[in-house]
């Protein structure tokens, strides 16, 4: 705009004087105290023009020259900039390509780098990660001191370290201390959240435990699967400290049906079990094998078999006869319905159970199940023979080892 303008005045200029020599084209005087010049107004007008551009192009020069140091200081400074750019990125890909000792000698430059300026926290948080990655615990913790000093919201990751570091070792103090830290920082931090999981999982807090897998679980940062597993790991703890049928009730309260007869039944069940609460274990296991047929119900049931009244003991043998006729390859329904045969002394149908799951998988624990039945019902001979039979299988096993 300042450049249009002087355009202009200068045109303006030159117009006014090329209609003034059109008026006058005589001499131009000078008087300067005594002193008079005269000269032909067209030279004069030129020599201002040439004076002019001299004057211009002096300015320029002059301002040019006084801006050079400037000029070399930002040319340095824009210089520093790209050189330390290009350091974090080349960390960056060093880091992420599992070089750790590369990424810290890109690192150190952007470090001595004056302009460095932004880029010094995220340096120094792949600083940090790499060392520890490397297993270089010195510089790490001198990477993660500078971190430290630098404002609160870049301290999240070097908490989060810190916190990763703790668990490892086993100092579940720090590694709370500094989660708490992280969660301060950033309330939403899942990578926090995950480190608490491991902590309350390390110490067995139950309820800490629950709460995270809830977080974990509305966040949309965890699978079923997952969540599962903490759940039962909860829950096994809770159970240590539960002797009755109430405080279990309530204990399990907060778990859908789906839990509780699913990753949870035989946590449940044996804890049932402890309690002497036969009945309601065997209540528990039919509806928790109907959703997921795991063996373990099974093998609790089967201990329990002798302790329930004779209606509930006959009915179950119905049940699982029933059960077989529809599932015959079930190898551990098939010895769970020996194992209660055999306490209700049913000795044909004992043997006709064990002898279809040594059908389907030849086991010398099968063999010494069936010449229990043997020896129990009288037939010592053919008991003999089931051992011999094992112990021919167990001999071949150890060869083979």
């Amino acid at each position: 705009m300042r450049a249009l303008i002087w355009i202009i005045i200068l045109f303006a200029a030159a117009a006014g004087l090329a209609v003034l020599s059109q008026h006058y084209q005589g001499t131009a005087h000078i008087i300067l105290g005594n002193t008079h010049y005269s000269m032909n107004l067209n030279t004069l007008i030129i020599g201002l023009l040439l004076l002019w551009l001299v004057l211009h192009i002096i300015i320029k020069t002059a301002k040019t020259i006084a801006g050079l140091p400037g000029g070399f200081r930002r040319w340095g400074r824009k210089n520093r900039l790209r050189q330390a750019d290009q350091a974090l990125n080349d960390a960056g890909m060093a880091f992420f390509s599992g070089q750790y000792a590369h990424a810290e000698t890109h690192i150190r430059k952007l470090l001595n780098n004056k302009d460095a300026g932004d880029k010094m926290p995220l340096a120094l948080v792949l600083a940090s990660y790499a060392a520890n990655a490397a297993g270089d615990t010195a510089n790490r913790d001198k990477f993660l001191t500078q971190l430290e000093k630098q404002p609160e919201k870049y301290r999240l990751p070097s908490r989060l370290l810190m916190a990763e570091n703790a668990l490892t070792r086993g100092d579940y103090a720090t590694a709370r201390t500094n989660i708490l830290a992280a969660l301060k920082i950033a309330p939403d931090s899942i990578p926090a959240v995950r480190l608490d999981l491991r902590r309350t999982l390390a110490e067995k807090d139950a309820e800490g435990t629950l709460k995270n897998v809830g977080i974990l679980l509305k966040k949309k940062a965890m699978s079923a699967d997952e969540a599962a597993l903490a759940k039962q790991s909860a829950v096994q703890v809770m159970l240590k400290n539960i002797n009755d049928l109430k405080s279990l009730k309530r204990c399990l309260k907060p778990f859908s049906d789906k839990e509780k007869y699913g990753v949870l039944a035989v946590d449940i069940a044996q804890n049932l079990q402890a309690q002497g609460q036969v009945k309601e274990v065997v209540k528990h296991i039919r509806t928790a094998y109907k959703q997921d047929a795991k063996p373990e119900l099974l093998a609790i049931l089967a201990d329990i078999f002798p302790y329930l009244p004779d209606t509930d003991r006959k009915k179950l043998l119905e049940d699982a006869e029933r059960r077989l006729n529809d599932d015959k390859n079930n190898i551990d329904l098939l010895k769970t319905a020996a194992k209660m045969a055999e306490s209700e002394h049913i000795w044909g149908k004992a043997q006709n159970w064990l002898e279809q799951a040594i059908v389907i998988n030849d086991t010398p624990a099968l063999h010494l199940a069936l010449a229990k039945i043997f020896m129990d019902s009288g037939r010592a001979d053919m008991a003999e023979q089931q051992r011999a039979i094992a112990l021919q299988q167990l001999s071949a096993e150890n060869t083979e080892e």
